[in-house]
């Protein structure tokens, strides 16, 4: 891996981007643009982008961590507890 690269910032500003901004761009398409004919689509096909990213990104911090997750939860922060928490079950739930 390059010097410097870090697939932690990778994950974080991925998931960002697809959880904080590209979902709310689907529900306002569906809220706002039903006069339009490819509404559906686009709130489709923003929806396949952002589970075709979050997927691999969970993936990838978990590989790249190396740490058995539940192993060493208990000595985690709440912060991250609540973290794993969540990223482990929404990959589930996609």
């Amino acid at each position: 891996m390059r010097e410097g690269f870090d697939l932690r910032l990778v994950h974080g500003v991925g998931l960002t981007i697809a959880w904080g901004l590209l979902i709310d761009f689907a529900i306002m398409c569906v809220r706002y643009f039903r006069t339009l004919k490819y509404y559906k689509l686009a709130h489709t096909l923003l929806f396949i982008l952002i589970n075709f990213t979050s997927v691999p990104l969970i993936i990838v911090i978990v590989i790249y961590e190396q740490k058995p997750i539940f192993h060493f939860f208990k000595h985690m922060s709440l912060a991250k507890q609540v973290h794993t928490v969540l990223g482990l079950t929404t990959l589930f739930l996609l």
